[in-house]
């Protein structure tokens, strides 16, 4: 088949999150499993720019245009992605949009339904009503029903990443087929001599506990939660150290740092800025326990690597991650301090659990999260999709 993927950020905008991320491994499987796969995105990277303007990319067996935006009032605005993609449009067999909250999104969408092209959407939990209500939600009730909300109600398939957000796209009034297709995970590399590298960079003794955090430095990812839950731990676990480790968009690392001096926990607790690399590998590999401690996840990439680390993870949206438990590999505890530094604390004192969980981690990996049994679901759906089914 011949797919068009188009969203707004794609690697290597790292600074763009996990939907770049799960973006680019989709459409790399999909393209290995002989689908012709052309990206349309813009180079938005975060707060940046990437270094590439109106230009074709190849590589991993598939074609990106890299178009050029600009910061206007209108999110993602970029007249030359339409161009770009409407050239296109006429040989493609289906779309496959990344796009809410987006100004070519809408436009995206009339195009394929002007060329009789169906449209798969997939949300990314972006339009889930508790993040709404943390980011802006008067203005993106407005947008939903001026530019979404048609775009939604006119796709051909929606793709959801767990059971709860399917049950969320359906309470909005989504009509067309849904498909609850899981994010997938890639084997992470490894490094030889991993505690070496983490002292050697921040300093951390090789008898300590790491508890780790990898993600944006919000609000709403509960990083001040995380500091205060540590703060019990070491009651009980004084060789714990807090690793918070991601780019920090919302100046918070001042304000929290004052957070964990109050506490009297400042030398246990890290910030090291966005990571990649060697840096990013021997975390995963020397960390005890990952902890998300948001107010509400669809299915986090941070999750699904540490499982693939074989990590017990902490965390505290339930309804994303029902197969934590189901799998027995770590715990979905309420959204509190005591309840998540109890949970860390039966993970630090207890190997046999500990062992247990580790090895539940990595079969939950395995068994639901590799990219090639999602890209032979997703081409299953494409399929039915098509066909009309």
């Amino acid at each position: 088949m011949k797919i068009l993927k188009v969203t707004g950020g794609f690697i290597p905008a790292e600074k763009q999150g996990g939907t770049a991320v799960v973006g680019h491994a989709l459409c790399k499987y999909l393209a290995k499993v002989g689908h012709d796969v052309k990206v349309f995105t813009t180079n938005i990277n975060g707060d940046e720019f990437l270094d590439v303007e109106d230009e074709w990319k190849s590589f991993d067996n598939m074609d990106v245009f890299y178009a050029k935006a600009t910061k206007t009032l209108f999110p993602y605005y970029s007249p030359s992605m339409i161009r770009e993609f409407e050239k296109n449009i006429e040989e493609a067999d289906v779309v496959l949009m990344a796009s809410v909250w987006t100004w070519y999104g809408p436009k995206i969408a009339k195009i394929c339904k002007k060329y009789n092209v169906p449209y798969i959407l997939y949300p990314h939990g972006v339009r889930s009503y508790d993040r709404m209500k943390m980011q802006g939600y008067a203005k993106k009730v407005l947008w939903w029903y001026f530019f979404d909300k048609p775009m939604f109600f006119n796709a051909d398939g929606l793709v959801a990443i767990t059971e709860f957000e399917k049950k969320e796209m359906k309470s909005i009034g989504v009509e067309c087929p849904i498909e609850v297709i899981a994010n997938g995970v890639e084997p992470l590399e490894t490094v030889s001599n991993p505690r070496s590298i983490l002292k050697k960079e921040y300093g951390i003794e090789e008898n300590k506990d790491i508890i780790f955090f990898i993600g944006r430095i919000e609000l709403i990812k509960g990083v001040d939660l995380a500091i205060e839950s540590i703060k019990l731990v070491l009651d009980k676990n004084p060789n714990t150290v807090l690793v918070l480790a991601g780019p920090d968009r919302e100046n918070l690392t001042e304000e929290l740092s004052q957070l964990s001096n109050k506490l009297g926990i400042k030398d246990n607790v890290i910030f090291t800025g966005a990571i990649k690399g060697d840096i990013r590998l021997a975390l995963y590999q020397s960390s005890k326990v990952l902890i998300l401690p948001s107010i509400t996840e669809v299915l986090a990439m941070a999750v699904l690597e540490g499982l693939k680390s074989g990590l017990p993870v902490v965390v505290t949206d339930k309804d994303a991650f029902v197969d934590v438990v189901s799998y027995d590999a770590g715990y979905a505890c309420d959204r509190n301090k005591e309840s998540i530094s109890e949970c860390i604390n039966k993970l630090l004192t207890n190997d046999t659990l500990y062992n247990t969980m580790s090895k539940n981690a990595l079969k939950l990996a395995s068994d639901k999260y590799t990219w090639e049994g999602i890209a032979k679901d997703t081409t299953t759906y494409i399929s039915k999709v098509i066909k009309g089914l």
